[in-house]
Order: C-alpha cells, then sequence, then structure tokens
C-alpha cells in the first residue's frame, strides 16, 4: 500500500515494493494536487487506485497503468492532462468522476467493465464514442458535455442510458443505439443542439418525456408500431420508419 508522496519530479516510476512490501494500492488523495507531476508509471504489482489519488494533478499528461490494475476509484484521475488512455484488460471498475476533466481525444473502454458510472467520462476531448457490449449500464452523466463528440455507436449489450449521460454535447449530431437498449432516462441528451439522427431499436421500451429535452432537431429513426414510434408521435418528434 502506498500512502503518502511528498515529492517534487515531474516523471515518477511508482515501485513495485516498498519496504519488501508488494505496492498493491494506492490510497486516496497519495498524489493529489501534485502540479508538477507530467508522468506517471504504475507497477504490475498494483491492483487498485483509490478516490481523488490524483485528482487535481493538472500537468500530468501520461499514465502507464501496469497489467494487473483492476480498480480506479472515484475522482482517481479527475481534472489531469491526459490525452490518451490505454487501459489493461484487468480492469473491472472505474468509479464516478474518474476521468472527467480531461482533454482525451481516443477512449477505448475496457472490455471487463460493465457499468460507466457517474460523470466518469464527462468533459472529455473525445470525437467519437464507440460503446462496447460488455457494457450493460451508461448512469448519469457517464459521457455529459463531451464538447467535441460527434457520433456515437453502441454494440448489442447495452441495456440502459441512463439520465443525462450525453447531455450537453454539443456537436453531437448521429447516435446508433444498440440493439439491446431498453430505457432511456430524462434528460439522456439533453441540450445537444446539432443532434439529427437516433436511431432507436424495438428492444426500447421506455423513453422519459425529457429525454431529448432542448435538442430541437432530432429525428428519431425506429421500425414502424415501436414503442419508440409512438413516443415520437406523443412528443411531436419527426420521425422516420426503418
Amino acid at each position: 500500500m502506498l500512502s503518502d508522496y511528498r515529492g517534487d519530479e515531474e516523471s515518477i516510476i511508482v515501485p513495485g515494493e516498498v519496504n519488501a512490501k508488494s505496492v498493491t494500492v494506492i490510497e486516496s488523495n497519495t498524489f493529489a494536487n501534485h502540479a508538477e507531476l507530467k508522468s506517471v508509471i504504475l507497477p504490475d504489482s498494483l491492483i487498485e487506485i483509490k478516490s481523488n489519488a490524483f485528482i487535481n494533478c493538472n500537468n500530468i499528461t501520461n499514465v502507464q497503468f501496469g497489467n494487473s490494475l483492476e480498480i480506479i476509484g472515484n475522482g482517481a484521475f479527475s481534472s489531469t492532462k491526459i490525452e490518451s488512455i490505454n487501459f489493461p484488460e484487468s480492469i473491472k471498475e472505474i468509479g464516478d468522476v474518474a476521468f472527467c476533466w480531461n482533454p482525451i481525444k481516443e477512449l477505448n473502454i475496457p472490455h471487463n467493465l460493465e457499468v460507466v458510472h457517474a460523470s466518469t467520462f464527462s468533459c472529455l476531448d473525445i470525437e467519437f464514442l464507440d460503446v462496447p457490449g460488455n457494457i450493460k449500464n451508461i448512469e448519469d452523466e457517464g459521457f455529459s458535455d463531451c464538447k467535441l463528440l460527434q457520433e456515437v455507436t453502441m454494440e448489442d449489450g447495452v441495456e440502459v442510458i441512463g439520465e443525462s449521460a450525453f447531455k450537453g454535447c454539443d456537436v453531437l449530431e448521429k447516435v446508433t443505439l444498440a440493439s439491446t437498449v431498453q430505457s432511456i432516462g430524462s434528460d439522456a441528451f439533453r441540450e445537444c443542439p446539432k443532434l439529427k439522427e437516433i436511431f432507436i431499436p424495438e428492444s426500447v421500451t421506455e423513453i422519459d418525456p425529457y429525454a431529448f429535452y432542448m435538442s430541437e432537431n432530432v429525428t428519431i429513426y425506429t421500425p414502424a408500431g415501436s414503442y419508440a414510434e409512438s413516443f415520437a408521435i406523443e412528443n411531436n418528434i419527426p420521425y422516420v420508419n426503418q
């Protein structure tokens, strides 16, 4: 366990052992607010990074994860300058706000992750997003306020689009939902003024009335007789049968 850091180096390599004990956990706030940090290499022994471990390390641009990391806690890398992430396949859990407020341009979601938690990937600089089928649930504001995001696709397996999941994605134009999606939450696509096309499958049986609030240019593409067609008619949203 590593719980205290008092250095001032720009680049650090976290050792796999300290005092003959394996480093498996980085405790909460261990590296928080170290503005001098720019590069961090983490050991293969590391299993968990706890909450806010690197929060407000405003100049970190590069983080290299070890190949055994399973858990990244709430806010762990919030408010840094990381532009790209290569997650190890061992990742099983990424907490709320973990990578929020980062200039991340490319995001590859780990294949063992099942939930995108609240604001985990909010306020990134990604332009295109493919949500893999291992993700079952996108929770509240999971990808909100990604101001450069233009297109979202989802692979079969995704079931729930949570409240405000893509709220405030200013230039989002096209969304293709997986054929397994069942529900779309309140404000899920709120304030997406350039959203023109969303493809909603027959599997969807619940859409909150405010799902597209202040996204006035959207057209719903959906099979005839679907719940989404009924929703579009009831809410005076243009639709096209496909």
